[in-house]
């Protein structure tokens, strides 16, 4: 294709899907007081002004006095205290506007970790082909119509990438932070940036850590076992919609435990078919992201577009393999990210279950496994940076 006509169709495609999530937004917008943001911006509302998001009668107060805007939320808040925190500024605009501003910002954050995905790795198409795709994702619709937190996470992981890539330990403990905000769909790159980094971005981490959590404790002590039990208390990992495959286990008719049990054996074998070789940090960051939605109890449609970061690693290897494998792996990409989710999600209208949602992080952990082997060792030209390890569980490597 001519390189000014496929500008021309790169920028039809972002600016027909910017007018098609702007529509969504609206709607969401329309309807903020039955939205999920809603849950967010009374949390914060109530951090905010001193009173606390877990107790049962200030948040009956604060999301059920009206009936005709009564949001879908738990009995208390269900998220760490600190989301509340982060997103307090917002709710000192009323809801409507504050959940305006706040699609603003989701949306912001794509275009932002798709930049800095672009820098980080070598993509097929640089940052366009990505990008299109994100935006045109069913994960990306659906964070924007239920004003999820999908795209902040995204931008933590690409930030995180680019950022250890260059060494900047301060900016990755930073964009690190901004894991915190959903930590149950990135539990293991929360856990194992730290561990597999530097031992500098380590006490980063470490220090903005702990100053986080005492803050959140200081204003709510309770905060972190009320969170377990309005998630135990109100079964909420047994939700037949969840992307899991323990909610996929519960649709077949099987206990929940038999889910469990193939995260753990599906883990497995997705480290078995990394390489045995020292990784990039951008590689740590899509094995992490890859291997968090395998184990993760609870992730929905609209936290998988935290995945584009494993999907930049399969556009790299595409970028410099020959041209039919070129070819294969920009559909697979296209296949994984944009037809499999709205494929699962027009058939879960005519009866299949949404917890088929799982296929999404399944094959996109096979995809990052087959790119990580296909793209090899970094090469001396190309430096591996502060932070790199090898495949092997534990096994730490590079600047210390």
């Amino acid at each position: 294709m001519p390189l000014r006509a496929s500008r021309v169709l790169f920028v039809g495609l972002v600016a027909a899907a910017i007018v098609l999530l702007a529509g969504r937004a609206a709607v969401t917008v329309r309807d903020a007081g039955r939205s999920d943001f809603r849950c967010f911006y009374e949390a914060s509302r109530l951090v905010r002004v001193g009173l606390d998001p877990y107790d049962r009668a200030t948040w009956a107060a604060a999301t059920t006095a009206d009936p005709q805007r009564i949001p879908p939320c738990a009995e208390t808040f269900a998220y760490p205290l600190w989301t509340a925190m982060a997103m307090a500024p917002l709710s000192v605009l009323p809801d409507p506007f504050a959940l305006a501003v706040w699609e603003l910002v989701l949306l912001a954050c794509v275009l932002g970790g798709v930049t800095f995905l672009a820098r980080a790795w070598p993509m097929l198409g640089g940052s366009r082909l990505l990008l299109a795709i994100v935006l045109w994702s069913q994960p990306m619709f659906s964070a924007i119509a239920n004003a999820q937190l999908g795209p902040v996470v995204f931008l933590g992981l690409a930030s995180l990438a680019l950022a250890l890539e260059r060494g900047r330990e301060r900016a990755a403990a930073a964009a690190w932070c901004l894991l915190l905000m959903k930590p149950n769909i990135v539990v293991l790159a929360l856990v194992g940036m730290p561990v597999l980094g530097s031992r500098r971005f380590a006490r980063y981490v470490v220090g903005a850590a702990l100053l986080i959590l005492l803050a959140s404790l200081a204003l709510v002590p309770t905060w972190p076992g009320d969170v377990i039990r309005v998630i135990l208390g109100q079964q909420l990992l047994a939700d037949r919609d969840l992307g899991t495959l323990s909610a996929l286990a519960v649709v077949l008719g099987l206990p929940s435990l038999v889910g469990l049990v193939a995260s753990v054996v599906t883990l497995v074998a997705f480290v078995a078919l990394l390489p045995r070789r020292v990784f990039r940090p951008r590689e740590i960051v899509a094995v992490l992201a890859a291997a968090s939605f395998l184990i993760t109890p609870y992730a929905r449609a609209h936290d998988e577009v935290v995945l584009a970061v494993c999907w930049a690693g399969a556009l790299a290897c595409a970028n410099s393999a020959d041209r039919p494998l070129r070819s294969l792996l920009a559909a697979a990409v296209i296949a994984i990210a944009f037809v499999l989710p709205w494929a699962v999600t027009f058939m879960s209208l005519l009866g299949l279950p949404l917890a088929a949602h799982v296929l999404i992080p399944l094959a996109t952990a096979v995809l990052t496994a087959y790119a990580l082997r296909r793209l090899g060792p970094p090469t001396p030209t190309e430096p591996t940076g502060e932070s790199t390890v090898a495949a092997h569980p534990g096994r730490r490597i590079g600047a210390r």
